[in-house]
């Protein structure tokens, strides 16, 4: 691709003109050119060459832009653009044939209802809908190449959509669940897909594939007044469910507000969701990936929780006073209050003692987070500014009582933590033209952690001298990171070389007593770090061939006060990437990185913990060793879509591999600290959809199956042990429905998980087997859902049937914004189930027995607007 930029210096507004032309030098005529804002979302205008390839857009401010140029049977051509004051710019602009090269096609929209031009697939959603949908998921479901599952993830085309807007704002945040859920189906009036999304992150993210963005259009009577409904289901006795969501978008003011609360067990914040909230992605590049665990409170419900009561908020606000200038603010609210009570027998595998009791977990956790963001845009600059302020706290009460032996014994473990975490955020951009620019960035970040905890301990249940045990632990690590990156654009290509100074202190305090007298040991650790880095990365961005190349490499000279010495070290991440998109149907991503470190600072003083009364310690890790990780991933997808009749295949592998030993808390572990383990796992998936239309009926089958490998070492009573863990998932679902109406659906599920360790006699397979049949029926302002589950749950020693019966009806009063709904979950064991779980790790094996949450029947009102 060649391109030309002539500058003509003119008294009026800003002109931006150009000239198509193919490969042959001949005029394109009637090309597409499009002017968007830099975010790639929002359109500004858009025009058609003449019959000499020439276009023109005037009156334009100075301002960055992206220009895009498509035409059929030829490569679509994209560029960002800065328009200078009082300025003309004129482009002259090669569009390269494809159709015959790369075999990509624009797909008609009285064909299939979709239009791809360049990067943005536009769906007419009136081809595919049939007045049937309540909310956004339900119309996302209906479109060819997007796919939704039950935690909200949204994927185009087998590739995760990292970004979802509504109107061009992302008045949700990363809230994807809450979204497709919360926008009525009412309100849509297209849904749009941009492959090479080109937003904020964009100016900064050094990633090895393009971002996708998923932007829906609403309706222009629903855009300009508040959107939402608030709801509110119970049995006026026991069970509750609460929700309101309320959203705006606006050309200066933007907004959101979602309520979720209830005592039913349901989560109110999905996993994937509560993740994307506090950046997992971000806390992964720039620090200690172990800090993650912090944050993690319990939100997902387990069967067993006798009482859950959870509540959750988020209310998001964006202010574009101009257009240079946008505020966006977040504040995020979680509560859950967990108990649960089971039936224990235990088989300890030192001197075979037998133990019969009662467990008991009590455990509430509370977050709340605040994040603030100003991005301010003015000429050849570009400013953004974060903060984000995270206060997490949570209680653990487990008790544990019951006989060993013929010996009455009492364990409890309590523990009360609470975790602050600020970081400040600061990110600039300087473009010096359309192919070159500069990014600062730079983030102090602020960690606090501190944790009390009191082990009430058996002696011969736990082989301890000790019967009480208090540990009180002091965690304070702030750390810098700031880099320059000089970006270099050509075409399709982008050069990414960047340079900077990473640093990190950590205060480590911990002390622990026994009987509340003498002091077990005082662990006072203050290591740090500080390294420069060099980072080079080069890739084809956009296009249907994109690949990426880089490699990090970085100096680290540490200090650390164990080992009263200071080391230095070479580490460095290399990663590369290449993705295939032979069709518009057909396309092959493959993955890998490999990363030299030294392990994280708190594993070196985590290891250095006493672990059991026979004194036993992991000296071999030290200061001198390095963690190695390695990542594989590979995911082909192929589809051949059609109106009678259409399928989509893809395959999916990753490999990782860890050397470092890990740590993670468990309850009534000696010291709080259970698994030490090195990792190396693998997963595989396969997945294929098939339709097939015989008007009014559509068939469709969908076969699932997933692999999962792992080796970890744990440590046992007196030495380490190697493990194996394997799960296996295979999935068989058939359904048949008649358009517009009636769908009838049956699938059946295997699961199997299997942990064994080497040396050791312990349970370790768990099946567990359902067969599921459905019915759903709309017509109007009717919708009724029911579905029948056998659940097989099966062991060496132990066995559940359950029998699983649920359904859901609405009724739309018509004329009104009011909604009836009636809900009711395993309505066949209202007062709950006895189940039988294996319960099993190094040092025993056993059965837990407990009452399910039980039953709902509960009925509710919605007032949608």
């Amino acid at each position: 691709m060649t391109l030309f930029i002539l500058h003509y210096p003119c008294n009026g507004q800003s002109v931006l003109s150009g000239k198509t032309i193919d490969f042959d030098g001949d005029p394109v005529p009637g090309a597409l050119v499009q002017l968007y804002k830099p975010d790639s979302v929002s359109l500004i205008k858009y025009t058609k060459a003449n019959a000499r390839g020439t276009w023109q857009f005037q009156d334009l401010q100075t301002d960055f832009y992206l220009l895009k140029i498509a035409s059929l049977g030829n490569e679509s051509w994209q560029q960002r653009i800065f328009v200078p004051d009082r300025d003309s710019i004129h482009l002259k602009t090669i569009l390269l044939p494809t159709i015959n090269q790369i075999g990509i096609v624009q797909i008609s929209a009285d064909k299939l209802g979709i239009v791809a031009r360049g990067d943005t697939t536009f769906y007419n959603i009136d081809a595919f809908i049939d007045s049937t949908e309540y909310n956004l998921g339900d119309i996302l479901k209906k479109l060819p190449q997007i796919s939704v599952d039950q935690n909200g993830s949204i994927r185009y085309k087998g590739q995760r959509v990292d970004v979802v807007l509504t109107n061009g704002k992302d008045i949700f945040g990363q809230l994807h669940k809450q979204m497709v859920e919360g926008i009525k189906a009412d309100d849509v009036e297209s849904v749009q897909v941009i492959t090479n999304f080109q937003g904020e992150k964009e100016e900064f993210a050094l990633t090895e594939q393009a971002e996708v963005a998923l932007n829906v259009k609403l309706k222009e009577e629903s855009a300009n007044h508040i959107n939402g409904d608030i709801g509110l289901n119970t049995n006026l006795e026991k069970f509750y469910e609460a929700n309101s969501t309320l959203y705006k978008t606006g050309k200066s003011l933007s907004f959101s507000a979602l309520l979720r609360a209830n005592n039913t067990a349901q989560p109110t914040l999905s996993g994937i969701d509560f993740f994307a909230l506090i950046d997992i992605d971000h806390l992964s590049k720039y620090q200690d990936p172990t800090e993650i665990e912090k944050y993690l409170p319990l939100f997902t419900p387990i069967i067993d929780e006798r009482r859950n009561n959870d509540k959750f908020g988020f209310g998001r606000i964006i202010f574009e006073p101009t257009s240079s200038w946008t505020s966006k603010a977040s504040i995020l609210y979680t509560n859950f209050q967990r108990f649960a009570e089971r039936a224990s027998a235990r088989i300890y595998t030192p001197g075979n003692s037998i133990f019969t009791g009662v467990k008991q977990r009590d455990q509430p956790s509370r977050m709340l987070q605040i994040t603030t963001q100003n991005l301010y845009k003015k000429n050849r600059f570009q400013f953004d500014f974060q903060t984000s302020l995270l206060l997490n706290g949570q209680e653990r009460n487990n008790k544990l009582s019951g006989q060993l032996d013929s010996n009455s014994i009492k364990s409890e473990h309590q523990l009360d933590g609470n975790t602050i975490n600020f970081s400040p955020f600061l990110r600039g951009v300087y473009q010096i033209d359309s192919l070159y620019s500069f990014v600062l960035l730079t983030q102090v970040k602020y960690l606090a952690d501190r944790e009390m905890t009191n082990l009430l301990a058996a002696t011969p249940l736990f082989d301890l001298s000790d019967t009480s045990i208090a540990q009180n632990s002091k965690q304070i690590n702030t750390s810098t990171y700031t880099s320059l990156t000089l970006k270099i654009k050509s075409g399709h290509h982008e050069i990414k070389l960047a340079t900077g100074f990473q640093s990190a202190a950590l205060q480590f305090e911990l002390k622990t007593e026994a009987d509340g007298t003498a002091d077990l040991w005082q662990n006072k650790s203050y290591p740090n770090d500080r390294s420069p880095f060099l980072d080079a990365r080069f890739g084809r961005k956009t296009g249907p061939f994109r690949y990426s190349l880089g490699i990090e490499s970085k100096i680290i000279t540490r200090h650390y006060d164990a080992y009263a010495a200071e080391s230095s070290f070479v580490g460095w991440n290399s990663h590369s990437g290449v993705y295939f998109d032979f069709t518009k149907n057909h396309n092959l991503y493959i993955n890998f990185n490999l990363v030299e470190a030294p392990p994280p600072m708190i594993h070196l003083v985590k290891a250095k913990r006493i672990i059991g009364e026979n004194n036993f310690r992991l000296e071999n890790l030290d200061s001198s060793q390095l963690v190695r990780q390695s990542t594989f991933n590979i995911d082909w997808t192929n589809r051949n879509p059609s109106r009678v009749w259409d399928y989509q295949c893809r395959l999916n592998f990753s490999w990782f591999s860890n050397n470092i030993l890990y740590f993670s808390t468990v309850e009534n572990s000696y010291f709080v600290t259970k698994s030490y383990f090195s990792p190396k796992s693998s997963r595989s998936s396969f997945e294929i959809n098939g339709r097939y239309l015989i008007k009014p009926w559509q068939a469709s089958v969908a076969v699932r199956s997933n692999l999962e490998v792992a080796k970890e070492v744990v440590p046992g009573v007196t030495a380490m042990l190697n493990t194996n863990f394997h799960r296996i998932s295979n999935s068989i679902r058939i359904a048949c429905s008649r358009i517009n109406k009636l769908s009838l659906s049956a699938g059946f599920t295997i699961n199997y998980s299997e942990r064994t360790y080497n040396g050791v006699e312990a349970q370790s397979g768990f099946w567990n087997n359902t067969y599921t049949l459905g019915l759903q029926f709309k017509s109007g302002v009717w919708q009724f859902g029911t579905t029948l589950n056998y659940q097989r749950q099966a062991s060496t020693n132990a066995l559940n049937k359950l029998w699983l019966w649920d359904c859901a009806a609405a009724y739309t009063i018509p004329n009104t914004p009011i909604r009836l709904r009636f809900i009711g979950r395993n309505m066949l064991n209202l007062n709950g189930v006895q189940m039988i779980m294996p319960d099993f790790n190094a040092t025993y094996f056993g059965f837990d027995s407990f009452q399910t949450i039980g039953g709902q029947l509960m009925g509710g009102i919605n007032w949608v607007f």
